[in-house]
């Protein structure tokens, strides 16, 4: 189980760019909205972090089955309140990304992505060039109001809208450009979807859980060290839920004795929540890597 605060980045793309003149001044930017310092524990300082990067929750869908910076996710471009946004757009900048996966908590969360509440158009007026915006305008994103409840029947739906979106990217456009998966935080909504993807190309349980905390462990930085608990309890939440909308079986993910056992459990939770066999198929060809 990963030390909250100290994950390392691991993907070399990420790497490359930390220290580029643009990340650097969205880290800088961000120090306006330092009084939100205590909230929900984590530092929003981006100082207070071991670099921009882990600031913005900014990882990659890295496996020894993955295909390579085809996906990458972190915390919201939008919200500024927390100062994150500045360091996340520019991250997408120096990316490439091409396409925006938003997973918006609208049913029962804050409604805070609600546009009768953000301005799309307006956001960032000092970045008016923002990466994010340019895509929105090409049309390039999917936003997909999600339940509030991870265990909720329309969850499981709203994954895989969003996997859907992201097919249709890849048949259109290729693998040149990434995609970039975000919540608010990065950390629960778009923590859930790369599991479903880490589990479909073939990774055991455990390295998922993994892989899961380290969001939990760049998001809170070096000063909190309160919420990793929390964290393992969501993860088993929605592999719980995973279970059960799939085979009936809360327990099938944490029981399943193979690699294929495992993938057949996340295919049938898919195919219950108005995925074809078919796409399930084309979506293994685009995140995993040809023997």
């Amino acid at each position: 189980m990963p030390e909250v605060g100290s994950s390392p980045i691991e993907n070399d793309r990420l790497l490359e760019i930390k220290d580029r003149k643009n990340i650097k001044k969205a880290c800088e930017d961000s120090r306006v909205f330092s009084n939100f310092k205590n909230w929900w524990l984590y530092p929003t300082e981006c100082e207070s972090y071991e670099n921009p990067i882990q600031f913005a929750n900014a990882r990659g869908f890295d496996c020894q089955n993955c295909k390579e910076n085809v996906i990458f996710a972190g915390a919201s471009p939008w919200y500024e309140w927390n100062g994150r946004a500045f360091v996340a757009s520019e991250v997408g900048r120096e990316l490439g990304v091409g396409y925006e996966v938003n997973l918006e908590c609208d049913k029962d969360g804050w409604n805070y992505y609600n546009k009768k509440h953000i301005d799309f158009t307006n956001i960032a007026k000092s970045r008016k060039d923002a990466h994010f915006l340019k895509l929105r305008a090409n049309g390039d994103y999917i936003a997909i109001a999600m339940p509030g409840e991870r265990d909720d029947v329309d969850y499981g739906k709203s994954i895989v809208v969003a996997l859907k979106g992201m097919i249709n990217y890849w048949r259109k456009n290729g693998q040149n450009k990434p995609i970039y998966i975000h919540c608010t935080e990065g950390r629960f909504r778009t923590g859930d979807l790369l599991s479903i993807l880490y589990l479909l190309a073939g990774e055991d349980i455990e390295s998922v859980r993994e892989k899961f905390l380290k969001s939990a462990s760049n998001y809170f930085g070096k000063e909190a060290t309160q919420r990793e608990g929390y964290d393992v309890g969501a993860f088993d939440v929605f592999v719980k839920s995973v279970g059960k909308f799939g085979v009936s079986d809360e327990g099938a993910l944490f029981n399943a004795e193979t690699v294929n056992d495992r993938i057949d459990i996340v295919k049938k939770y898919l195919i219950s929540n108005g995925m074809k066999e078919s796409e399930i198929k084309e979506l293994i060809s685009f995140i995993k890597k040809t023997n």
